[in-house]
């Protein structure tokens, strides 16, 4: 139930297309502010589990270069976005 009386359903059916047409700047944008939110995540909800450094080894072990590239990337400005997202929360 949503807070404005509203009941959400599952529609096995549905189907949804998410595209982002973005350039590395505008990817790396994205994944530091995913990192911030998971900053004001974890504050909220308390102890929340990292993963462990296997599953980042795992995670570049299977895709071409390319592609390890790109989630190691990520994983970096995910990284800086939470720690940015967390010295602000310590400074308010």
């Amino acid at each position: 139930m949503r807070s404005d009386g509203r009941r959400i359903a599952y529609e096995p059916r549905a189907r949804v297309e998410h595209h982002h047409d973005l350039h590395l700047r505008g990817f790396l944008s994205q994944h530091h502010a995913y990192g911030r939110a998971a900053a004001l995540f974890r504050r909220r909800a308390g102890r929340v589990p990292i993963e462990p450094p296997s599953f980042y080894r795992e995670l570049v072990r299977g895709p071409g270069a390319r592609v390890s590239a790109l989630l190691v990337a990520a994983q970096v400005a995910n990284a800086a976005g939470f720690a940015h997202e967390s010295a602000r929360l310590r400074l308010s």
